[in-house]
């Protein structure tokens, strides 16, 4: 089973696995952008900091939008919603994901629409339609999505971490130990 909440991965390891240059990463810390979610943020400010897994992935989607013209604040408080929240069964009856983690089967995307500033996390399934990425449900209406595949961000992190991602089966035996039936938060330190 892999450990999401432990912090043990020093700020140097997280910006290289995560595609920052070290002193970018501890800028946009330092500025106010990113914030330690899941670290220990005592030393944050310092940025002799350990974070944990969540929070590496957590930084690594959000480079990615920056990469794509996202502000580094938007892009942190959208990465945030992959990395902190976990998701139950919707109303499109889309299977449980647990914080930082991909949806069991298929591909896991992101789909951030940057005029609402909002995103959503969605498995890739039969049942999605391809417009279905264009659609806001809160703020309605077709919006242009920029769209991340997390397989993609999960397979670069755990490679440069040396992690082994869990299988299906480890996924839903913990999917089931937390008893995920509806929408839950991390529950770490927060700034």
């Amino acid at each position: 089973m892999l450990d999401y909440d432990t912090p043990r991965y020093p700020i140097r390891q997280a910006a290289a696995a995560a595609g920052f240059e070290l002193n970018t990463l501890r800028s946009l810390y330092q500025r106010g952008h990113f914030e330690i979610v899941g670290g220990e943020e005592a030393k944050a400010r310092g940025l002799a900091a350990f974070l944990n897994l969540r929070d590496v992935m957590h930084i690594a989607v959000s480079k990615r939008l920056i990469d794509m013209g996202i502000h580094a604040s938007d892009a942190f408080i959208a990465g945030k919603d992959f990395a902190h929240t976990s998701s139950g069964r919707d109303a499109g009856q889309h299977a449980h994901r647990l914080p930082a983690e991909l949806y069991r089967g298929g591909f896991t995307v992101l789909v951030y629409h940057p005029a609402l500033g909002s995103g959503r996390v969605l498995p890739m399934t039969d049942g999605l339609q391809f417009s279905d990425l264009f659609h806001d449900p809160h703020a309605g209406g077709r919006h242009n999505p920029l769209v991340i595949f997390l397989n993609d961000v999960e397979r670069e992190v755990f490679t440069a971490l040396n992690v082994t991602p869990a299988t299906n089966v480890e996924r839903l035996s913990a999917i089931t130990a937390r008893g995920a039936s509806a929408p839950r938060q991390h529950e770490g330190p927060s700034k």
